[in-house]
């Protein structure tokens, strides 16, 4: 196991250098307290801040991730830098945050975490709040940042996607059970339409029946008739009609 360290390629690895290295606690994803770094309005890249942590965070070496700080302002103007000065060995990760001058522009609390990102895969630690001192026209010295807070404003859209996806994802189950249900709906109106023509049919046949019988029967009286006698009919004043039959 080699304890020397080593530059990590990708990152600007100038030679910036501070005595201080602030322990990045593995368990908790705390910061050690930072002394002996004062912020001031105005200042820009003059505050090298250096941390060390474990290499390794369930398995995952963070040295091949991208090491980056997030940071949000008093007056939330947010943005991220690239570590620099990335140094590792067989167990630890050395790395500084060179301050620019946009994060010191706000006066008061400057509120940072440091990220370690990869393809699908975010290490985060938790947020640590240092003050950012009034500094003689600090503000006349550094322009006010432009596009304030648009990695929040990024965050927000994302959850918003996210809500709109598992309402979609809702919405789509309560209509496959619609669906399901207007299967079985059209299954009984199939079903119900089926025994109407089924009935239909048997109504015809009946009706056919019915009038091959009428029509026997009418042959049969009229047989009737010309075997026992002759049928004559009589109209009344009254328009009523008799049959008269006369047998032979």
């Amino acid at each position: 196991m080699s304890m020397e360290w080593e530059w990590v390629d990708g990152y600007d690895n100038e030679t910036y250098t501070d005595d201080l290295i602030f322990q990045v606690d593995k368990g908790t994803k705390l910061l050690q307290q930072i002394d002996e770094q004062i912020m001031v309005s105005g200042e820009n890249k003059s505050q090298f801040i250096r941390f060390v942590m474990d290499r390794y965070y369930d398995g995952v070496d963070l040295s091949e991730k991208t090491l980056q700080i997030i940071y949000i302002t008093e007056g939330e103007y947010s943005d991220i830098n690239l570590a620099c000065c990335v140094e590792r060995n067989d167990e630890q990760i050395r790395f500084g945050w060179l301050v620019p001058g946009a994060a010191c522009y706000d006066v008061g609390t400057l509120s940072f975490s440091i990220e370690a990102v990869g393809d699908d895969y975010v290490w985060k630690t938790r947020v640590y709040d240092i003050e950012v001192y009034d500094g003689l026209n600090g503000g006349e010295v550094i322009p006010e940042p432009e596009e304030k807070a648009w990695y929040i404003e990024l965050q927000q859209r994302c959850d918003y996607v996210l809500n709109q996806a598992n309402a979609a994802k809702e919405a789509a189950a309560g209509s496959a059970a619609n669906a399901a249900t207007s299967e079985e709906n059209a299954l009984e109106y199939k079903t119900a339409a089926q025994l109407s023509k089924e009935a239909a049919a048997t109504s015809e046949t009946n009706a056919a029946t019915s009038e091959e019988n009428a029509e026997l029967y009418a042959q049969q009286a009229a047989a009737v008739f010309s075997l026992a006698g002759d049928v004559s009919f009589n109209i009344g004043a009254d328009k009523g009609v008799t049959m008269i039959f006369t047998t032979n």
